[in-house]
């Protein structure tokens, strides 16, 4: 049996809708492809082992698939790998999932984030803070203007 998850919405969506091509293969499917809504993700959807394929621009036949599920957007009463795998009608639903990542920059990069990291548990890091921040003067910030494409104050 083949089956074809649409995903929806942003990054984390996208990598909690992950944990559905696992669950469809313990209930019987040999085939799970995954078509993403986003390009963010995509390395991370095709290194899961459970996913056979994986669309981006192009949208593969339906009739190909013996289950084609949209995933519809998430609600904040039960975790979204549930909520997935529920629309999916998978029966044994958890709130597990497993992110796999490319070991070679997991290698090059845990050196890197230890020295960063100071014994501390690191859970994110901002390689680009000082683009990504917004600074101004007092009177930039007493003015509050909003500036399209650049954001309150008129600068980052």
């Amino acid at each position: 049996m083949k089956a074809l998850i649409q995903c929806v919405g942003f990054i984390g969506d996208n990598l909690f809708a992950s944990s559905v091509p696992k669950k469809l293969k313990e209930q019987g499917y040999t085939h799970v492809d995954l078509q993403l809504s986003i390009h963010q993700p995509l390395e991370l959807i095709m290194l899961n082992p459970f996913v056979d394929n994986v669309y981006l621009f192009e949208t593969p036949s339906r009739s190909t698939y013996d289950k084609v599920v949209t995933l519809q957007p998430i609600h904040r009463k039960e975790t979204p790998t549930i909520q997935f795998q529920q629309q999916c009608g998978i029966e044994a639903t958890s709130s597990d999932y497993k992110i796999y990542t490319n070991q070679a920059i997991d290698a090059f990069a845990k050196p890197l984030l230890k020295e960063v990291a100071q014994g501390r548990r690191l859970v994110a890091y901002m390689s680009n803070w000082v683009e990504k921040t917004f600074g101004f003067t007092e009177e930039e910030y007493v003015r509050g203007i909003d500036v399209p494409n650049l954001g309150y104050g008129g600068r980052r």
